[in-house]
């Protein structure tokens, strides 16, 4: 059950529903590039962002940057709003088993363009040259040896929140090379 607003708390939702509404509107509509069959979008976004303000105001109101954390949330709001949108066009009007298929179809092509020009050899060659020892060991023991976070932290002797840390730092470091990720993704679909 919701709690009941004090009197400062209505006072300042009504302020910056008065102060903020239509400038994050304008701001909706230049997202959706101003086409006029998505304005309902904009507007359910900007209820859904208001009604999270009330939800949050408590932290709201000592937030340094109010419109800032309306815009955000409003943006957030807008692009989920869209993709349900999407999605149930998308439904409406295609057989979803057949888009399946042909994205399935698109990525077994794509996987095995990059399989044909790149090996698991060079994937782990290229991790042991980006990667420290102790991350290399861990990547080689959690998606190689397929290990739990569990049997690798015992086999490391470390926690499970420091080997996921190190699990977060090492596809971190593999993400910022491209040619690492696609590498990454076809041991992943290798070992898989």
């Amino acid at each position: 059950m919701k709690r009941q607003l004090t009197d400062d708390e209505e006072r300042f939702i009504e302020n910056i529903f008065v102060s903020y509404n239509e400038a994050l509107e304008r701001y909706g509509r230049k997202c959706v590039s101003y086409k006029n069959h998505l304005y309902s979008c904009v507007e359910d976004a900007l209820q859904l962002t208001f009604l999270k303000a009330i939800d949050h105001v408590d932290t709201l109101m000592k937030h340094e940057n109010v419109i800032g954390w309306l815009k955000e949330s409003y943006y957030h709001e807008l692009q989920h709003t869209l993709r349900r949108v999407i999605s149930r066009h998308e439904v409406m009007t295609e057989d979803p088993d057949q888009l399946k298929a042909v994205h399935q179809e698109r990525m077994k092509q794509a996987m095995s363009l990059w399989q044909e020009t790149v090996s698991v050899k060079d994937t782990i060659t290229t991790a042991r040259e980006t990667l420290s020892e102790e991350e290399y060991v861990i990547f080689m023991e959690h998606f190689l040896n397929n290990s739990t976070i569990e049997q690798t932290a015992k086999m490391m002797n470390a926690s499970h929140d420091s080997i996921r840390g190190k699990i977060r730092t090492i596809r971190k470091k593999l993400k910022k090379n491209l040619f690492l990720v696609c590498c990454f993704l076809i041991l992943l679909d290798y070992i898989g």
